[in-house]
Formats: C-alpha cells, structure tokens, sequence
C-alpha cells in the first residue's frame, strides 16, 4: 500500500503556511477514502497536525511525523503509539532560549510555544497570519546562527521559519522510523514536499525507491532529487501532483 506523506506549509497550504485550496481538500479525502493513508510529514507538533487533519476533512491522525522528524506516529495506531527518537531529548533546549533571549533574538522574532523537541522561530505576526517577506526571513536566520551556531544543534531555513533542530534529527530519520513502526517500506513512500528541512526526508524516499514530488515554490535541490516537479505553486502543485503522480486518475481532473 502506498502511503502519501505531506509536508504542510508551503506545500498543500497558500504562500502564507495556513490555509489550503478547497479543490486540494476534496482531492485529498477522496484519496483518503479510496484507501491510501494520507499521513501529514511537517516541522509541526502533534496537537497541530491533528487539528489541520479535522479542519480540513482528513479525520483523527492515524499516523505522521512530527518536530522534524523528532516524533514518529507509526500507521494505523496514530497519536497513543506515538515514538520519540532518542536524540530529540539531547538537545539543550532551554540552553538555546535562554541564549537567543540574551542575544535579543526574540526583539524581532516570536517561537511556537507548542514545540517540544525543536524550536520554530518565526518573523513577528506569522503565527497570526501577517506576512513577511524572504529579506525578514533571512536576517532572522542570519541571527539565530549568529547566536546558537556554537551549540549542538542544527539551525534550518525554511520556507516559512528558522529551526533549531537536535543533531541526528530530521526528516529522513522521521520518514525511515515511520516506515519501520508502520511495517511498510520506503519504496511505499510518495513525498510532496517543498523547502529545505524536507530535503533529508526526499533523499531518504528516493535512495530507496520511492518517489518525491514537489510543487513549484520547492528549493532548487528538492526539484533536483524530484520524480515529477509542478508547474504551479503551493497547494495548487500539490493537486497538480496528485494527478500527475496516479495517484488520482488525470481523466477526473
């Protein structure tokens, strides 16, 4: 059975990471309802991940990844079985907050309370849904690195945020874990994805035989490692991709 992982912002939402396209939801459910898992693969926590899944139609989480890869919820015993990796746990986690406070970071930057393993640090307003723009995002990576670079730690750019993310943590590890505690293989994996903490995760899907698409917003490297690339942005390429992958028949477009 193929499994389709989804990343969430700026892959199956609009440009500002909260939203996504009504055409998508459907599409979405009815991939659901003709019996492949769809299984949301984000930097998101839990709670989140679960409440987009209700939001959108998709039902309870049956399985995901979650933190980045630090909390693996294996298919189809969902969020009670949920698995964290032990590596999540070693990062100095309020070491970093605290260090980022001193520096004056969070003058210019607001942090999902909700994480527990990772850091998601976002230009001020995003999680209430004002914009930002790329230039906003750039310095506030430039100041998180300057700040924490020598801490063990990885420091992410993504299309929406800057992670602070536990050393041997990622995607790639989440996808691999998911795989095991889910019994399946990672040649049962298709991947829509988009930005940079996805790439791990793509390069584990693709070194073992199964397949990553990524809409058009994707990073130059995600569109190298891509079976199929869309034409259109955002949710709009993930709905192209549902088609052009089979997963949904192209003559019910």
């Amino acid at each position: 059975m193929m499994h389709l992982l989804l990343d969430i912002e700026g892959t199956i939402t609009d440009a500002s990471g909260r939203d996504m396209g009504y055409p998508l939801q459907v599409a979405l459910r009815r991939v659901q309802g003709e019996g492949t898992p769809v299984i949301l693969c984000s930097g998101r926590d839990i709670d989140y991940m679960n409440e987009f899944r209700k939001r959108w139609g998709l039902g309870p989480m049956r399985g995901g990844i979650a933190e980045n890869g630090s909390v693996v919820i294996p298919f189809p015993v969902g969020p009670s079985g949920a698995e964290v990796d032990p590596n999540a746990c070693l990062m100095d986690r309020q070491g970093i907050i605290d260090r980022l406070k001193d520096d004056g970071v969070f003058e210019n930057a607001e942090m999902d309370p909700a994480k527990r393993y990772i850091l998601s640090i976002y230009v001020p307003g995003y999680m209430e849904g004002k914009p930002y723009t790329v230039e906003q995002l750039a310095a506030l990576y430039d100041a998180v690195t300057a700040s924490v670079r020598e801490m063990e730690c990885q420091i992410i750019l993504t299309s929406a945020s800057v992670e602070v993310v536990p050393l041997g943590v990622d995607k790639g590890t989440g996808v691999s874990r998911y795989c095991e505690l889910s019994d399946i293989g990672l040649e049962d994996i298709m991947f829509f994805c988009d930005s940079r903490n996805d790439v791990p995760g793509a390069r584990a899907v693709k070194n073992n035989g199964g397949m990553v698409c990524v809409v058009g917003n994707a990073t130059p490297e995600l569109k190298e490692i891509a079976d199929i690339v869309a034409k259109r942005d955002h949710w709009k390429g993930a709905l192209e991709l549902l088609y052009a992958s089979g997963i949904l028949d192209p003559d019910d477009e």
